[in-house]
């Protein structure tokens, strides 16, 4: 199913949604950690970015890094609107986070701590960056 939509993403690009650069992890990076806390991030984003879309306006041009590797994951999350990277090989799990460009915060702690602190910082990007759509009038 994922495969379907990256394919029709990428013959129309005017379906893109939240533009999301995951590299959970590369040859330096050995934790299953980053691979599973990419691929609970992008299922966060996926079930949230209907309802976000319903809330606030432009919230589909978002871009979001989520970088396993230690090499490529700084210039990713930086150019991304909110992205993090993986702690070197043998490094406790902590995750520098990048906020428009600049670094924000260093999560750290476990997978499930890691995830929540995370999507808690996506949340906060979102309602704090993206106008919200006026509430309808009702007659």
């Amino acid at each position: 199913m994922y495969a379907c939509c990256e394919v029709l993403q990428a013959l129309w690009p005017s379906l893109v949604r939240t533009q999301r650069h995951c590299l959970p992890g590369c040859g330096r990076t050995t934790s299953t950690t980053f691979q599973e806390l990419a691929e609970r991030t992008q299922a966060y984003i996926r079930e949230m970015m209907p309802t976000w879309k319903t809330q606030y306006d432009g919230v589909e041009t978002m871009t979001l890094a989520v970088m396993g590797c230690i090499v490529n994951g700084p210039g990713e999350s930086k150019a991304a609107n909110i992205g993090h990277q993986s702690a070197r090989h043998g490094e406790a799990p902590r995750c520098p986070v990048y906020i428009d460009g600049k670094k924000d915060v260093t999560l750290e702690g476990t997978y499930d701590e890691l995830a929540v602190a995370f999507k808690s910082l996506v949340d906060t990007y979102v309602s704090t960056k993206f106008p919200r759509k006026p509430v309808p009038a009702h007659s």
